[in-house]
C-alpha cells in the first residue's frame, strides 16, 4: 500500500511512531531540513532494509 503524507517533514518525523519500507524525500530549498537530526529521524522511521529515495 502506498501512503502519501503531505505535512511538515521535521514535525512528522519527530512525532512518527511507525516504520516504513521506503521514504521518499522531496525537500524544498530550506537548508534547515538538511540536518543530521532529520536524517537520523528518517533512519529511525525505516524498517530494517528500508531505503531513502
Amino acid at each position: 500500500m502506498l501512503q502519501s503524507i503531505l505535512k511538515d517533514a521535521k514535525q512528522f518525523l519527530s512525532d512518527n511512531k511507525k516504520s516504513y519500507d521506503v521514504i521518499i524525500i522531496d525537500f524544498p530549498d530550506p537548508v534547515e531540513l538538511y540536518t543530521t537530526k532529520v536524517f537520523k529521524d528518517v533512519s529511525k522511521a525505516l524498517k530494517k532494509g528500508g531505503m531513502i529515495v
